[in-house]
């Protein structure tokens, strides 16, 4: 699965405030053990310190810096006569020679790694009047099944999410403010019992890491 964003910031936003993942406004249903919870957790969080999460809460997140996390992610200066990066095709390198001259050639691997940092995060901010492109691709999950493909076995998403969508989104940490967010439903969310005239909503695109609503 793959999804391209590209846009301009109107106001001066810290990288260290936008986070981008998983928020959910309903308990997870059907969990393995919390032992094993915990230990995958912390893998986690070794490889990522920056990454936040509450797995077991009421209304469960992961979050990770955007920064950190897109696959790939460049900066370009319209108002230079620049050439606009196009999303189109899904194809583009990091390019953040803009931020600063040390990063000319700063690959995907070696940005991923310095902004998985919560120090350096706090370092830089998204501005005004720069065009900002992220390039988010999964390729374990298979929207059309639903499902995680490890190769040894596939894992069905639908039975831990009591019918909530997941999403593709990113949010401000310190307003509780969606920036996008686009939700992922399947047919296996849907109950197989649906009373009649019944919709099924979700919160989930105005839910945040601290489990208030947007509208709060």
């Amino acid at each position: 699965m793959q999804c391209c964003i590209q846009g301009q910031f109107k106001e001066e936003v810290a990288f260290s405030d936008v986070m981008t993942g998983q928020c959910f406004s309903r308990p997870f249903s059907n969990l393995p053990q919390k032992w094993l919870l915990k230990l995958g957790i912390s893998i986690i969080k070794k490889l990522s310190p920056a990454f936040e999460e509450d797995i077991l809460g009421p209304a469960p997140f992961m979050l990770s810096p955007l920064v950190a996390t897109a696959q790939a992610f460049a900066i370009h200066d319209e108002g230079k006569g620049e050439e606009e990066v196009d999303v189109r095709g899904g194809e583009f390198e990091d390019d953040l020679s803009l931020l600063h001259p040390s990063f000319q050639g700063l690959t995907a691997p070696q940005r991923k790694k310095l902004f998985s940092s919560p120090q350096e995060l706090g370092k830089y901010s998204f501005v005004p009047g720069f065009m900002y492109s992220f390039d988010f691709y999964e390729h374990l999950f298979n929207p059309s099944t639903f499902e995680f493909d490890l190769g040894f076995t596939h894992i069905d998403l639908a039975p831990y999410l009591d019918h909530q969508p997941i999403q593709i989104m990113a949010t401000r940490k310190s307003t509780n403010q969606p920036l996008w967010c686009f939700e992922l439903f399947h047919e296996k969310l849907v109950p197989l019992e649906e009373e009649e005239g019944q919709m099924w909503l979700d919160e989930s695109c105005s839910s945040t890491h601290n489990g208030k609503s947007k509208h709060d």
